[in-house]
C-alpha cells in the first residue's frame, strides 16, 4: 500500500519538520478525513493502516494507529513546573507513568484543545506485535503541523533494514550511515554530510589495504592529503564499485556541503546523496555474495563429481 504525505511526515520526517496544509480545497478536505481518522479517540487497532519497516521484527510491516492522546490542561505544581493532564472519564490524570498506565487501559473522553500548544500525541503498533510501537508528538498551528518528538528516533524506520545488511561488510562503520541519519532527521545537514563522507572514505581505505600489494603506489603516498580522492579512485578502479567509478563526484558534492553550503542545502540534496553511497554499498555486497555463492557451487560440484567418479 502507498503511505500518504502526511504518514510519512508523521513516521519519517525529523523532528521539527513541518507539514504545511495545502491551499487546494479539496485536497485539504481529503486531508482532514485522514486527520480524522488517524486523531480520533481510540484505544483499538483503526482500519487506518500503513507500511513501516518495524526496527523491532527487523523487516516490513503494516503498523495500525491506537491510542490519541490530546494534553488539553495543565498545572504548575508547587515546585513551579508545569504539569500536564488528560482527562480520562472525568478524571484527571498527569502525565506520568502511572497516568499513561490508566490510559492504556481505557479510551478518555472527548476533549477540546487548548492553549497548552495544540500538543498531540499519536501511538502507532506493528501488527505482528503490539509492544513494536512507536509514539510521535505535533503541535498543531492554524496552517501546518509541526513535529515536536518521537519515540523510537526517525532514524529506526527510515533505511534501517538496509542498513542491517551492511554492518558484516562495514562493522562499526553501519553507525556513521545511522548517524548521518539521526542528523539529517533533526535537520543537521552540514553534519549528516560529514558521516556519509566518511563511509566512503572507509570504503576506498579498505580497499587498499585489500589490493596494496597488487598498486604501485606506496601507503604513505595514497594516504596522503596530497593525493586526492579522485586519484584515490582511479588507483583503485579495478576494485571499485561501477556506480563508484561513474559518480565519483558524490564525494566532492559532500565536500562542497561540509564547507561551503548552508543547513537547508544539504538537507536538500540529502536524500540522493544517501542513496548514493547505499547503492555503492549495495553493488559490494553483491559481489561478495555473488563470490561466494559461487564458491559454494565450485565445492559441492567438486564433490559430486568426486561421488560419480567412485561408481
Amino acid at each position: 500500500m502507498a503511505n500518504s504525505d502526511f504518514v510519512k511526515f508523521l513516521m519519517t520526517a525529523g523532528v521539527y519538520s513541518t507539514f504545511e496544509f495545502p491551499d487546494d480545497k479539496t485536497v485539504l478536505s481529503a486531508l482532514n478525513v485522514e486527520f480524522d481518522s488517524i486523531f480520533e479517540n481510540h484505544i483499538e487497532p483503526t482500519s487506518f493502516s500503513f507500511d513501516l519497516y518495524c526496527p523491532h521484527c527487523e523487516d516490513d510491516s503494516v503498523y495500525y494507529f491506537y491510542n490519541y492522546y490530546v494534553f488539553d490542561e495543565y498545572h504548575i505544581n508547587s515546585y513551579g513546573r508545569i504539569v500536564s493532564y488528560i482527562t480520562v472519564d472525568d478524571i484527571k490524570y498527569p502525565i506520568t507513568s502511572d497516568g499513561l498506565r490508566v490510559l492504556e487501559q481505557q479510551s478518555f473522553s472527548s476533549s477540546t484543545l487548548s492553549d497548552f500548544g495544540n500538543v498531540r500525541c499519536v501511538i502507532a503498533k506493528c501488527s505482528r506485535d503490539a509492544n513494536h510501537q512507536t509514539i510521535t508528538f505535533v503541535q498543531r498551528f492554524a496552517d501546518s503541523i509541526v513535529k515536536i518528538g518521537q519515540y523510537p528516533d526517525a532514524k529506526f524506520f527510515r533505511n534501517t533494514k538496509n542498513i542491517s545488511k551492511y554492518k558484516k561488510y562495514l562493522g562499526v562503520y553501519v553507525e556513521e550511515l545511522r548517524t548521518a541519519l539521526q542528523l539529517h532527521n533533526h535537520n543537521v545537514g552540514v553534519g549528516s554530510y560529514v558521516y556519509l563522507r566518511r563511509v566512503l572514505e572507509k570504503l576506498v581505505f579498505d580497499k587498499y589495504d585489500e589490493h596494496k600489494e597488487e598498486l604501485n603506489v606506496s601507503e604513505d603516498e595514497f594516504k596522503s592529503p596530497r593525493f586526492c580522492f579522485e586519484d584515490k579512485v582511479k588507483t583503485l578502479k579495478k576494485y571499485l564499485p561501477k556506480f563508484m567509478l561513474d559518480n565519483v563526484s558524490v564525494y566532492s558534492i559532500l565536500s562542497k556541503g561540509i564547507h561551503e553550503l548552508d543547513e537547508g542545502e544539504c538537507n536538500n540534496y540529502f536524500e540522493f546523496l544517501y542513496a548514493s553511497v547505499t547503492l555503492i554499498l549495495d553493488e559490494i555486497i553483491l559481489a561478495k555474495e555473488k563470490e561466494f555463492e559461487q564458491k559454494r557451487l565450485t565445492g559441492i560440484v567438486a564433490n559430486i563429481k568426486g561421488t560419480l567418479s567412485e561408481k
